[in-house]
């Protein structure tokens, strides 16, 4: 069925017919923010809104204005997450990097489907390969661009803007010689997260390593982090990140690889369903440093939460009704 797109008097008058407000509560400025928003977008919200007033779930009328104002609040959320987001990023790049090369050689050996084991049945290692010389190919950063443009010239090729399956052996030629530490900061998070988890494969190593154990539980210890939730705590946060970076409701959103924190949290998640958002928030608070960081963080978010009453009750609670 073609479903029209709306005009913004039509989509006011969607909105008292469907009793999403009470009739003439939109103001002018009301509906021009409603103007401002893509609809469909904004009925995310709204939907959830009138199903939360109409449960006497919330504190609040069913007003426009307590709506906008939860928006608001998840706009100030996002911000704060994406703050703790850079500086998880920064030190999850780091941590793999320094205990990758003190176990494998910095150069050429990421680069080998060998190196990789197969965590996904759906992401082999040669797909690990793949996208990251895809990542390496479209970095802008001048040392790896310098780089690739010399070693073209040297082979008598032209520098590779994109991966294909016919210059794939050419891709890996002009990045062998690159560094591990001048291409991570390439890849994105999801690829980042992959290559901690499954690229430690001892069995190319020619001599035992001094380093005991695989390397995502060094990057776990590094963040003091119980090896036993890193796994589906990094799955956790990086599904929030993808939400936080393509600007999505978090506000009554069921998690995916929500995970479990340490008790630690208890009280933070006093009340929290297992899948409901606040959850990702304090994973996320795991990645901030040390013991004393992952606390601070989760006193920090779980308040902002709180602020705001309906905010609170749409990332605590997934349950539709009553």
């Amino acid at each position: 069925m073609h479903v029209p797109f709306l005009s913004l008097d039509q989509r006011i008058d969607y909105l008292y017919r469907r009793q999403y407000f009470p009739e003439g509560s939109l103001t002018q400025e009301a509906q021009e923010r409603i103007g401002s928003f893509n609809f469909h977008y904004f009925l995310g919200y709204a939907r959830n809104f009138r199903m939360l007033a109409d449960q006497n779930a919330l504190e609040t009328a069913k007003e426009p204005q307590v709506l906008f104002e939860l928006i608001d609040h998840d706009h100030r959320i996002s911000d704060e997450l994406f703050s703790a987001m850079r500086n998880m990023e920064w030190k999850l790049r780091a941590s793999i990097v320094k205990h990758y090369c003190q176990k494998y050689s910095s150069v050429g050996s990421f680069l080998q489907t060998e190196q990789y084991l197969q965590m996904d049945a759906d992401f082999t290692p040669s797909d690990m390969v793949t996208s990251i010389l895809k990542h390496i190919l479209r970095y802008g950063e001048g040392y790896v661009v310098r780089h690739i443009d010399s070693k073209a010239n040297e082979l008598g090729t032209e520098r590779l803007k994109s991966l294909t399956a016919r210059n794939i052996d050419t891709a890996k030629r002009l990045a062998e010689d690159l560094p591990l530490w001048s291409i991570i900061d390439s890849f994105s998070l999801g690829l980042l997260s992959r290559f901690i988890m499954c690229c430690d494969n001892p069995s190319t190593l020619d001599e035992p390593s001094a380093t005991a154990g695989p390397l995502w539980k060094a990057v776990a210890a590094d963040f003091e982090i119980p090896a036993s939730i890193f796994h589906s705590s990094l799955r956790s946060v990086t599904n929030l990140r993808n939400l936080v970076a393509h600007h999505s409701r978090l506000w009554m959103r069921p998690t995916t690889d929500s995970g479990r924190p340490p008790k630690k949290f208890k009280e933070h998640l006093r009340g929290t369903d297992n899948k409901a958002m606040h959850l990702a928030f304090i994973n996320l608070g795991m990645f901030q440093g040390k013991q004393a960081q992952h606390i601070s963080f989760a006193n920090q978010i779980t308040e902002m939460c709180r602020e705001n009453q309906p905010y609170w009750h749409g990332v605590s609670r997934i349950r539709r009704s009553k």
